[in-house]
């Protein structure tokens, strides 16, 4: 979590726009409302909506921020916690409170570190109110919040967080995820089911990690050039599928 990107997102002011009903990330497979009257932006680490008519005009934000990968954490536990607990350490460091002991939730059947807590901006010394949810899915690390002016957000908490709770796993993140000079491809059809396609008439097909050792998983043969995979559980290493002497890399 970079606490930097996130104050620099949450000071910014919107430029007026008519944005669309919802942006998406297709790359991380993030879908965002875009409420009416509020400012969509995409960066190449967050999605984020903001409105400067909120709280006579300072913006509040509602947006996605995310790590690449769970390291140096080795589980996505290790990597949810740890955060949730450099970022407390923020808080305190940075005139910060929390306002409520950080408690663990579920958000779309993931687990969650969630934080209501007030910050205190040090360079405009405005006081801001939020609510932040770590959590980890697919190898990545994921922060949801929303975060404003402490007046609107208190007098309204219930409507940023119906948005909140209305980010989804957009369908972006499925499909097509890589191809191979072999000529396999690899689609992804949830977060633990991938379709491994061929031109040719696969051979047996095997799924390693990366030190060659074999990875649990439930292959069906759907016919002479499709194999249906189903992983043991979502993961956050590198696999390697083959077939025969091709193979094709997938990156969680």
């Amino acid at each position: 979590m970079s606490c930097t990107i996130l104050w620099v997102a949450a000071m910014a002011i919107a430029q007026a726009a008519d944005p669309p009903q919802t942006i998406s990330s297709a790359t991380y497979g993030i879908r965002l409302p875009v409420p009416q009257g509020w400012t969509p932006r995409v960066t190449d680490t967050s999605l984020t909506v903001s409105s400067n008519a909120e709280g006579g005009g300072k913006t509040v934000v509602v947006g996605v921020q995310f790590s690449a990968n769970l390291s140096p954490y080795a589980t996505e536990k290790d990597w949810r916690e740890q955060t949730m607990s450099a970022f407390l350490r923020y808080l305190q460091s940075n005139y910060g409170r929390l306002l409520t002991p950080n408690t663990k939730g579920v958000f779309r059947g993931d687990e969650t570190e969630d934080a209501n807590y007030l910050a205190l901006d040090p360079k405009s010394r405005l006081l801001f109110a939020g609510q932040s949810r770590f959590l980890a899915r697919e190898g990545k690390g994921f922060e949801l919040f929303v975060m404003g002016d402490t007046l609107p957000i208190y007098a309204d908490f219930p409507k940023y967080e119906a948005i909140l709770e209305s980010m989804d796993w957009g369908t972006s993140s499925l499909g097509s995820i890589g191809n191979s000079k072999h000529g396999l491809h690899l689609e992804r059809r949830g977060g633990t089911e991938l379709v491994l396609r061929s031109a040719t008439p696969l051979q047996e097909v095997r799924i390693t990690d990366l030190r060659g050792r074999g990875v649990g998983a439930v292959l069906t043969r759907m016919d002479p050039f499709s194999v249906h995979i189903l992983r043991g559980s979502s993961g956050w290493a590198p696999l390697l599928i083959s077939s025969g002497s091709r193979s094709i890399l997938f990156f969680p």
